[in-house]
């Protein structure tokens, strides 16, 4: 590539040179072209390189960033995404769990309720039974000290009987 572009420039040196009689000065001019060429390249072409390797590592370098990132913000939607559907199978359970527990309240109150029920009955049915031999003692007193406070000795069935209906009535 070096053997071209110098035979290009010498070339183009020879095409425009002027129209002096003879003498040109071509060579000396085309000697301190390359010498003046191969000095700018001795002196900027290791900068020149440098210059351009680090760019191109710097480039290289952020396109790893950026695609770190993408791989990175990719594993963040995949752990959301697996969140997401955790905590609808969840939700889900509880609703069912919530569901469940709830007949099992509902059925332990209504034997509660049976229960307390039964109780209160029998309570009821005791609370009478203790109410009407109290009324059946107080009747039966009554209806002796009746019959006993009119100092007769015989008792008769008929006044007996009224004493009785007077109670019960």
């Amino acid at each position: 590539m070096k053997k071209i572009v110098l035979l290009f420039i010498a070339l183009t040196t020879s095409v425009f040179a002027s129209e002096h009689g003879g003498e040109t000065d071509i060579i000396p001019r085309t000697v301190n072209f390359l010498i003046f060429a191969g000095l700018v390249y001795y002196l900027l072409a290791d900068k020149i390189k440098v210059f351009f390797t680090e760019r191109a590592e710097n480039v290289v370098a952020e396109l790893d960033k950026i695609e770190d990132k993408i791989r990175e913000s990719k594993r963040a939607k995949e752990m959301a995404e697996n969140a997401i559907t955790e905590a609808e199978i969840k939700a889900k359970e509880i609703v069912e769990t919530s569901g469940i527990e709830a007949e099992l309240l509902t059925e332990r109150i209504e034997l509660n309720c049976q229960d307390d029920l039964l109780n209160m009955e029998k309570s009821k049915n005791e609370t009478m039974g203790v109410e009407k031999n109290k009324m059946v003692r107080t009747v039966v007193f009554e209806t002796l000290d009746d019959i006993f406070d009119g100092n007769d000795d015989t008792i008769d069935n008929q006044k007996l009987v009224i004493s009785l209906l007077k109670k019960v009535a």
